[in-house]
């Protein structure tokens, strides 16, 4: 995939690796305890108030989008993220009582927004 994107260019030419960046995941949770995801979760008040995982969502798709977008580099676990030094908040869009607001829920506490909601 990354060479498809040409990341490794990136990161090595413009040294573009997501530092100082924000990302909101507005999906199904994420695993917020994953390893990928060690000291990078950004204050969880700038989260919506439910943005982990439901117990009986098993597909964890949040959780693969955050490794994607954000995995920690060097930490010896799965595959590096593009945006590997970038921190983030998260919605879980499929928790009761979220509603298509949460998208603008402490907007300017975020940079990028990643959206995968659903429809109702």
């Amino acid at each position: 995939m990354f060479d498809a994107i040409n990341v490794v260019d990136v990161w090595e030419t413009y040294g573009f690796t997501g530092k100082g960046i924000v990302i909101r995941i507005n999906d199904d949770g994420v695993d917020i305890q994953n390893k990928e995801f060690e000291g990078r979760f950004d204050d969880p008040e700038n989260s919506c108030n439910e943005y982990l995982p439901r117990p009986e969502d098993l597909d964890g798709h949040g959780t693969a989008v955050a490794g994607i977008m954000i995995g920690n580099a060097d930490n010896d676990h799965c595959a590096v993220g593009i945006a590997h030094q970038a921190k983030f908040s998260a919605c879980n869009f499929f928790a009761d009582g979220v509603t298509y607001n949460a998208l603008t829920y402490k907007v300017e506490t975020f940079d990028i927004s990643q959206n995968s909601i659903g429809l109702p």
